[in-house]
């Protein structure tokens, strides 16, 4: 009865103190302070083996087909290289502010092509990683998926040739993937520089403006949904701003 009685108290100890922490604000939730290491293992082997349980049952198709890759490459290119880079990209202004860190497709991933898929489709909570399976359809993710099983063996000049190729081959002379649904115009988040956004800072900012429009001007690649005007925040500098500051990015 006695061990009984600790234990109730106990417990209602550690629940009064895990209170605390929630409601006196003594967790620094800024995306800028790191978790705790034994916190950071917790999350990413939760993440790891959700991914793991819930791709299990995912039959990949043919990740070979040419037509499959062009098609991803072009998608690649608008949706993803902001946060995950490509080709003789080393770091971008949106992933510099991203925390936990994207991982970098331009290397060789541990994770199966079945796990990339379900993560593309689903998104991960509180990483930044947003569930395109909300806009896409699945043959759309698993072009994504074909592509980047290829990234890691591309040299700068390949990625582009088969981003442009397949930009080439639709009506739209941008940022088209074949499909009839919008991508937008994103070309400056993979820029190393952007078009200048004056705001008195030596830092850019980039034209995001499409992102707060109703509508955006049309860049068809054969999807019927929009993606939006993001391209500038991967720029690393801009050579045209000057006020004296000398942060690259907020």
């Amino acid at each position: 009865m006695k061990t009984w009685h600790g234990v109730t108290i106990g417990g209602g100890v550690v629940s009064l103190g895990a209170l605390f922490v929630v409601f006196g604000g003594f967790y620094n939730v800024s995306a800028q302070d790191e978790h705790f290491p034994l916190v950071g293992w917790a999350l990413h082997k939760t993440m790891e083996s959700s991914v793991r349980s819930r791709s299990r049952d995912i039959e990949a198709p043919d990740l070979e087909d040419l037509d499959m890759i062009r098609q991803g490459a072009s998608a690649y290119e608008s949706l993803c290289a902001a946060c995950h880079l490509k080709p003789g990209m080393s770091d971008t202004v949106l992933r510099q502010g991203l925390n936990p860190a994207p991982p970098d497709f331009t290397e060789v991933m541990a994770t199966s092509p079945e796990e990339q898929f379900w993560v593309i489709k689903n998104g991960i909570k509180m990483t930044g990683m947003p569930s395109w399976g909300e806009t896409h359809e699945d043959k759309e993710l698993w072009e994504l998926v074909a592509f980047i099983q290829k990234i890691p063996s591309l040299s700068s000049q390949e990625y582009r040739s088969l981003v442009s190729y397949q930009n080439k081959q639709a009506t739209s002379p941008k940022n088209t993937d074949g499909h009839d649904h919008e991508h937008g115009d994103m070309s400056s988040m993979t820029a190393q520089e952007s078009p200048r956004h004056d705001d008195g800072h030596d830092h850019e900012h980039g034209d995001m403006s499409s992102m707060t429009a109703q509508e955006s001007p049309r860049h068809d690649d054969g999807h019927d949904h929009e993606h939006g005007d993001m391209s500038s925040m991967t720029t690393q500098e801009n050579k045209n701003r000057n006020d004296g500051h000398e942060n690259q990015d907020h």
